[in-house]
């Protein structure tokens, strides 16, 4: 069934930018998330994309918060993004924050700890994103962002914390076998702002490995 509804939805993938541009790639991994949401979600404006957070500053600023936003979550990046995490939820309790990506413990005993040191973030998708944030945004559409609604459905490889204190941590969705189910952001011009010179394309061909190391960009 296809999904129509007038909420905002942002996704970043940010990098420092001080001195240099510290992940110099383009976001292809929230530009594959963007376009397989927006197969199943009939969205009022296209899924915007974020790398730059002087951008995201920026639109934050001309915009105010949007109604739902992700971000990526990588070890280096994870406490920018909890930085815009935290003053997104100061200035709009009723904003969505969703974090996903490797920089997560991966016991159920840290992943809780995660989860009630970050208050800011409303839900954590762990494993692959594009399935499990097609499925949340969905939810949250259908529930016109009531998160305390949709914690009860208890979506596959969606983490949380209730309003109760109780910790949700659902089994991960089914991996996606083809990659070619995933619209490429690159031919659908998604990707076409960040080829500004400075970033690098990026084109993911395969995933799953058998390994469960601490600290990996691939697995």
């Amino acid at each position: 069934m296809t999904l129509q509804n007038k909420q905002s939805v942002w996704l970043a993938d940010l990098t420092y930018t001080q001195q240099t541009i510290a992940a110099d790639v383009m976001p292809n991994a929230i530009g594959g998330i963007a376009t397989y949401a927006e197969r199943w979600t009939r969205l009022h404006e296209p899924i915007r994309l974020f790398k730059y957070p002087e951008k995201l500053a920026e639109a934050l600023k001309k915009y105010g918060p949007p109604d739902i936003i992700g971000f990526s979550n990588y070890v280096w990046n994870g406490d920018l993004s909890l930085a815009f995490a935290r003053v997104i939820k100061q200035s709009s309790r009723t904003s969505t924050v969703i974090f996903g990506g490797p920089n997560y413990p991966t016991t159920a005993t840290e992943q809780a700890t995660w989860l009630q040191q970050h208050p800011h973030v409303d839900f954590y998708i762990v494993k692959e994103g594009e399935e499990a944030f097609s499925n949340l945004l969905g939810a949250l559409v259908d529930a016109s962002c009531d998160i305390a609604v949709v914690q009860e459905l208890r979506l596959p490889s969606v983490h949380y914390i209730k309003a109760n204190g109780e910790v949700v941590l659902s089994e991960p969705t089914e991996r996606l076998t083809d990659l070619t189910e995933i619209p490429s952001p690159y031919t659908s011009g998604r990707l076409d702002e960040f080829f500004d010179g400075r970033l690098l394309p990026i084109i993911q061909t395969n995933r799953g490995c058998p390994f469960g190391c601490t600290f990996c960009v691939e697995g």
